[in-house]
């Protein structure tokens, strides 16, 4: 990023103080964002938890996060999951439906280990 870009007085905002709090307020493509546009940073590794939080997984091998649709549950076995899920496609930007998938457990990212810090509130509230 340039630093050195123009940009008028009047955008010299204060910071939300904790921006932490305010992940689960956001919606999920900012939230993919964060987690796709800020590679080893922190907001990537918070985007991260609210994602898992609300029910997404994110498969290691592929690089793509998963959702079990909600009206379908998938079939849980031992070492996989089969069903109908929702994959956030970061090619194009948008979530899309996958009827009939199998998603190996082992594959799957457990849920991130967050310093407390990045822990919103309970209840979310900013």
């Amino acid at each position: 990023m340039n630093n050195d870009t123009y940009t008028p007085t009047c955008y010299d905002v204060r910071p939300h103080p904790d921006p932490f709090v305010i992940l689960p307020h956001l919606d999920e493509a900012t939230l993919f964002y964060a987690f796709y546009g800020m590679p080893h940073d922190e907001m990537q590794l918070a985007a991260a938890g609210e994602l898992y939080r609300r029910g997404w997984r994110y498969h290691m091998n592929s690089a793509y996060w998963f959702l079990a649709d909600p009206d379908n549950p998938p079939e849980q076995h031992d070492t996989y999951l089969m069903g109908k899920f929702h994959c956030w496609d970061h090619q194009k930007w948008t979530r899309v439906g996958r009827d009939s998938m199998t998603l190996i457990l082992d594959q799957l990212e457990g849920p991130p280990q967050l310093p407390a810090f990045m822990v919103p509130p309970e209840g979310g509230q900013a």
